[in-house]
């Protein structure tokens, strides 16, 4: 059943609970229990439709993520209008549900005449069955029971216990390495256009909207057929994909991992090759850096300046000349150039990377360049900013393509993912999807288009030659250079990618506890061997005395220790009352058992250290 068949559904089953408990003969238990169930509706409908509005997919993986990795830096501004919105209309709802609830208790109403006997117990069904069928509901259920545990082991019990599974992925993923095939390593200016996919590019559907770039691209290689595959939907997991040749994928539900100080330190991605072979590496980007983790992944990688809106507002002559993400794209872009010259005047291999702001949906962002050139009528916002960042990129290739150091620059643009609900979402809905990624080198000459089926994942090593070097990277494939046996394991990756969840996570590199645990309560740390992990945090332990680190979220702390495996120990550090409201309230504690039964339980104060043997004692973990 489609989404919109199951909102169907689900409002015809409220409304007939409605009408049936309205019916029915009063009873105060009845009331309240219809007044929950409505309220509860009401929020699913709310959490769907805004879900849906920014991620046309629901309640997806991106929209956990973004919850559980965290929001700050995002640019909440721009949706100001649908949360007013949503909260307004479910306001008034809610008191329309009260008011119509007191009539039925109001004196001048009539008594059970005409009542339903059994209508209350009917109606409650009803509305069990609405909240069933609602396609929030279904979402959830999909990431937290189904999806958690066949693509992002986000509630998997047994991590380290699939062997088949780990050989299968081992054997399709190629361990990083570059080999050098010529003797020139030019300077790369990699450009990540937000959400500026290449169904834009469709001139019966957008005439004109980026004839500049149109024109970049017949002097470019150009991949018209790079999809989008699971893990690779949002903006760090594009930057993952294409920079390190795997999918973002956790064992937290969500992909979240916002305690972690490293992000993915057990990839090798291309940063870090590059740096191997000498390059100084930096990112610019408009919005703040540690929004959604991107920051730490740039600095876990090894580049050597990672700078955001928060490094690069006070740069600017105006610096409240900002929107709500940070800033403009021709503040950015100028900077950026600023950038590229001083690099390339120090003369040491570069590898640029930017990421750009004003296609972010719902709306986009008219920078100031722009304010006289809308769009043909001007009337879709969305296409407005396109149509502006297809004269700022191009312009900005352009001035580095034509400065003293062009000859010896390759320039990738690329969209981070697929566009996300915006107001052009139904002229795009209408086209094949597919994400921008083109190589503009100096020496392309005529250019050329190339139709070979990839994802994100392909981007890296399809671009590395261009740089002199053959890559290997992960899962990825350069698509310039495919045989039959190429294609064969492309097409198998792609089949078998949301399955490889588990083995995936592994890049996360959870520490072993070889020495000890030490818990820092008033900076809700807790240190693994010396590793800092934020906490409420769930440790789980096998019988090696290895870690997995999963963090509370759309999964309580309890039912995270009611899903742990038999065979495994645990630590859950979190509010004492999580687990009974007889603990402290105020308080925070440690537990630890084995399988789902606790051993011990200590309320935490201060610094207190655990030795590797006290956490075996405690859990029960056998040696």
């Amino acid at each position: 059943m489609t989404a919109g068949g199951q909102v169907s559904v689900s409002l015809t089953f409220l409304l007939l609970s409605l009408w049936m408990h309205h019916r029915s003969v009063r009873r105060l238990a009845n009331s309240v229990a219809m007044l929950l169930a409505s309220l509860l509706s009401l929020m699913l409908y709310a959490i769907y439709f805004v879900s849906d509005y920014f991620t046309a997919d629901g309640i997806n993986d991106a929209v956990i993520y973004h919850l559980k990795y965290g929001l700050s830096g995002a640019g909440f501004a721009e949706y100001a209008g649908i949360a007013v919105s949503v909260t307004v209309g479910m306001v008034l709802l809610l008191a329309l549900l009260v008011y119509a609830e007191s009539r039925r208790y109001s004196p001048h109403t009539s008594g059970a005449s005409g009542k339903l006997r059994h209508g209350s117990a009917a109606a409650l069904v009803c509305a069990a069955l609405s909240l069933t069928v609602n396609p929030a509901t279904a979402d959830v259920y999909e990431l937290v029971f189904v999806a958690s545990r066949r693509t992002m082991g986000a509630s998997v019990t047994n991590f380290h216990s699939d062997p088949a599974l780990n050989a299968e992925f081992d054997g399709y993923y190629d361990h990083p390495r570059l080999t050098r095939i010529d003797g020139g390593h030019p300077n790369l200016v990699f450009i990540y256009a937000e959400s500026l996919e290449r169904t834009y590019f469709d001139e019966k559907t957008f005439p004109g909207l980026t004839a500049r770039l149109q024109e970049l691209e017949a002097q470019a290689t150009s991949f018209t057929n790079i999809a989008q595959v699971s893990g690779t939907s949002w903006t760090i997991a594009g930057m993952v994909a294409s920079q390190c040749g795997i999918p973002l994928f956790t064992p937290s539900h969500g992909n979240s991992m916002s305690g972690m100080n490293k992000f993915l330190p057990g990839a090798f991605c291309l940063s870090d090759l590059l740096k191997n072979e000498g390059y100084h590496l930096a990112y610019l980007g408009g919005a703040k850096t540690k929004f959604a983790g991107k920051g730490t992944f740039y600095e876990t990688h090894q580049y050597d300046e990672v700078a955001g809106s928060g490094e690069l507002l006070p740069l600017l002559q105006d610096p409240a000349y900002a929107n709500a993400w940070g800033l403009y794209d021709d503040s950015l872009l100028d900077l950026a150039y600023e950038k590229y010259l001083r690099l390339a005047q120090a003369q040491q291999k570069f590898g640029l990377f930017l990421l750009t702001m004003d296609t972010h949906h719902p709306n986009g962002h008219g920078s100031g360049k722009c304010k006289e050139m809308p769009y043909r009528d001007g009337e879709n916002s969305i296409l407005n900013a396109v149509f502006c960042a297809d004269y700022l990129l191009a312009e900005f290739v352009d001035r580095i393509r034509n400065s003293p150091f062009g000859k010896n620059t390759v320039i990738i643009l690329a969209s981070d993912h697929l566009a996300m609900r915006n107001s052009a979402y139904d002229l795009l809905e209408g086209q094949p999807r597919r994400n921008l990624f083109m190589i503009l080198s100096p020496d392309n000459g005529q250019g050329r288009k190339v139709h070979t089926p990839g994802s994100t994942l392909d981007i890296g090593p399809s671009f590395m030659p261009f740089m002199g070097y053959k890559a290997q990277l992960g899962l990825g494939s350069d698509l310039l250079n495919m045989d039959r046996q190429a294609e064969a394991r492309a097409n198998h990756i792609r089949e078998r990618l949301s399955a490889w969840g588990e083995p995936v996570s592994r890049f996360w590199g959870f520490p072993a506890i070889n020495e000890s645990v030490e818990v820092d309560v008033e900076k809700s740390v807790v240190r693994i061997d010396g590793q800092p992990i934020s906490f409420p945090c769930f440790i789980e332990i096998d019988g090696l005395m290895q870690t997995v680190i999963k963090f509370p979220g759309f999964t309580p702390s309890m039912d995270l220790v009611r899903q742990n495996s038999r065979d495994k120990g645990f630590l859950l550090l979190t509010e004492c009352m999580a687990r009974s409201p007889h603990l402290p309230q105020d308080k925070r504690c440690l537990f630890a058992g084995q399988g789902n039964q606790f051993h011990s339980q200590l309320v935490l104060h201060g610094n207190m250290r655990f030795s590797a043997d006290d956490v075996r004692r405690m859990t029960g973990v056998p040696q």
